[in-house]
């Protein structure tokens, strides 16, 4: 199957798609690239990394390859793709020759990390886009009985979790008035 993954499929373009997955010439999917702007732009890079292919992104800010210049070879592959109408979830092999792409691509992100004049924002999407691409990242699923008792399990997760996050930035003591 074929996923695109682009800023917006619309007009012909999504007719096109359309027609050929109904008639079962093409079976593809197109997904909406995550983030906005900046981020969007340092994502799909990110990806391109991942799957040892150019991007094709174009705007005034940054020129790469034409869309139509693209041939068979620049197309990237992935082991698993799942796609729901809220996320969209890649599962890669370790490829030996993207392994120096994505080495250089953290090294860059990495020094952007390093300079000052960063927000707070921009350095936890740095953080996120780094774990990515070194594959420190995993899904927790939450079940249960009810809708209520999944909310409340969901909420004590993301409290742990911040936690855990709040620790590994700034440390932790003993508890029991051992600080005093």
């Amino acid at each position: 199957p074929l996923l695109i993954i682009a800023s917006d499929v619309t007009g012909d373009a999504l007719s096109t798609l359309a027609i050929n997955t109904l008639k079962g010439t093409v079976r593809c999917c197109a997904v909406r690239a995550p983030g906005y702007g900046d981020v969007k732009k340092g994502v799909l890079e990110d990806l391109a990394a991942v799957v040892g292919i150019p991007t094709y992104i174009s705007d005034e800010l940054h020129t790469a390859s034409a869309p139509g210049s693209a041939v068979l070879s620049n197309i990237g592959s992935c082991h698993k793709a799942i796609i729901t109408p809220a996320n969209t979830v890649l599962h890669f092999n370790d490829d030996k020759n993207c392994n120096s792409l994505i080495r250089g691509r953290v090294a860059g992100l990495r020094s952007l990390l390093e300079s000052n004049n960063l927000t707070n924002y921009q350095r936890s999407k740095l953080n996120e886009r780094i774990g990515r691409l070194l594959g420190k990242v995993c899904t927790i699923r939450i079940g249960a009985k009810t809708e209520l008792e999944a909310e409340e399990k969901k909420d004590r997760y993301i409290d742990s979790l911040s936690a855990a996050r709040a620790a590994l930035e700034g440390g932790l003591l003993p508890g029991g008035g051992v600080a005093f």
